[in-house]
């Protein structure tokens, strides 16, 4: 029976000097730039390589901080991360990633100074001594799918060896053609993915000319087109749905920004097919359409100045008073705060007065504050890269200490088209006066 990985706890690792991450089956990741996400899915980077090596050799005795363990040394050479800059802060001493699992097995990721990076198998039922025991004990596969770009103009047939060792790096796209030539076994139903996900498009097999060069052609319309030639959107599609099929066997998929060329529609039908595949899902993206797409439950916030990723869920069922919406920030995009007016451009692009622009839920949000005698505040800069638009600290003065979700989905349907939020900067001292906009009150209807 499979195991998952159930929390991940960093100690002095890079941005996090001491951060934990508690998975589910679907883990959307999301935050400002530099808040952690991309350390989080490094991690699960070293850790599917260091998986590999476990699973086809003996461990042995290492010397670690002083004591001496049983693991696994993994060759810089092969660590998918820079050892230079490991440590928080360049601190002193080593660092640490622990991968708790739903077996009750941990595993252990050590950076030492003396001895490199090692692989610490912890279990509670016997002691591993061969790589039988390791693959009976931690019966976990993971899939990385690096950030994607465009295929290659031209490329050549490259070898096997080259092409799996580069399916998790960036250079997994100057390969699309030599993967498929060397795996046609899958090809069919890959094709069948593309064109049932991407209706009208027809995707052939890779041909070979004589100077090794490959080629593969895709039909639309009844004209056939060399892949290059077609729209990026549709390249990375491919691809995604190639590391997709290749990941079959795996308990986790981790993706880092899938949304790159991906129009929005797109977006959001990559999650329904994430969520088909049955494996659990990591997914860091700055992407409302995604966001929103997820369940609450599913949405976890990174902020590298916590010691926990947070739940959006956490955030719902617990708001506690003059509590910023910084921490709730995937919340406003998930209930479709700026993807509920999508006839408007998300919310963004239609202003209905000076400095105002459509966004249903953050203008409940700010209708809701503006009743009950809430403050203006500027938003930190991690909720203004993902909402783009001014929220409120605010401390109802009844005490209530109720979810604004929950006001938000009853105000949503009538506030739809006609609400606005503010999004110039405003003094922070400066009280709000309600009466400025016209707006239905919480849970009021206008039918």
């Amino acid at each position: 029976m499979a195991a998952h990985i159930q929390t991940i706890s960093f100690r002095h690792y890079k941005a996090f000097e001491n951060f934990r991450v508690d998975l589910d089956h679907i883990n959307i990741l999301t935050g400002s730039n530099n808040a952690g996400k991309s350390t989080v899915l490094g991690s699960l980077r070293v850790l599917a390589v260091a998986l590999r090596v476990a699973r086809k050799s003996k461990p042995e005795r290492i010397i670690v901080d002083g004591t001496q363990v049983s693991g696994y040394r993994i060759k810089e050479a092969m660590v998918p991360i820079s050892l230079e800059n490991v440590a928080t802060n360049y601190r002193n001493g080593n660092s640490s990633i622990g991968f708790l699992l739903t077996n009750g097995n941990s595993l252990k990721l050590v950076f030492d100074r003396d001895a490199g990076c090692v692989l610490i198998p912890e279990s509670q039922e016997r002691g591993v001594r061969t790589a039988a025991d390791f693959k009976a004990l931690f019966p976990l596969s993971l899939t990385v799918i690096p950030v994607l770009g465009p295929v290659e103009h031209k490329e050549t047939l490259k070898e096997l060896e080259t092409v799996t060792s580069s399916l998790s790096t960036h250079r997994a796209s100057r390969h699309f053609r030599s993967y498929w030539y060397h795996f046609p076994d899958g090809f069919d139903e890959f094709a069948e993915m593309v064109q049932s996900t991407w209706p009208g498009m027809r995707i052939q097999p890779p041909e070979i000319s004589g100077g090794k060069e490959l080629s593969m052609f895709v039909s639309e319309d009844r004209i056939d087109r060399e892949i290059y030639w077609v729209g990026f959107g549709f390249q990375i599609w491919c691809q995604l749905l190639t590391h997709l099929h290749r990941a079959e066997p795996s308990t986790m998929i981790v993706i880092d920004e899938p949304e790159v060329y991906l129009h929005p529609e797109i977006q959001r039908k990559l999650l329904h097919v994430l969520k088909g595949t049955g494996a659990d899902i990591l997914v860091a993206t700055h992407s409302i359409e995604i966001v929103s797409e997820a369940e609450p439950q599913e949405v976890l916030i990174i902020d590298k100045r916590k010691t926990h990723a947070i739940h959006q869920s956490d955030n719902r069922r617990t708001h506690q008073p003059h509590t910023s919406l910084r921490t709730r920030s995937a919340e406003a995009v998930s209930t479709t705060s700026i993807s509920a007016s999508r006839n408007v451009d998300h919310g963004m692009a239609a202003k209905d007065g000076p400095g105002l622009h459509r966004s249903a839920d953050l203008g409940a949000y700010l209708k809701q504050a503006a009743d009950q005698g809430g403050r203006k505040t500027s938003v930190p800069d991690d909720v203004e890269g993902l909402l783009g638009a001014e929220c409120i600290e605010w401390k109802p003065e009844d005490g209530r200490q109720a979810s604004l979700h929950d006001d938000v989905a009853r105000a949503k349907s009538a506030a739809l088209n006609n609400i606005v939020s503010a999004h110039t900067p405003v003094d922070s001292s400066q009280e709000w006066d309600s009466s400025q906009i016209e707006l239905p009150k919480v849970g009021e209807s206008t039918t």
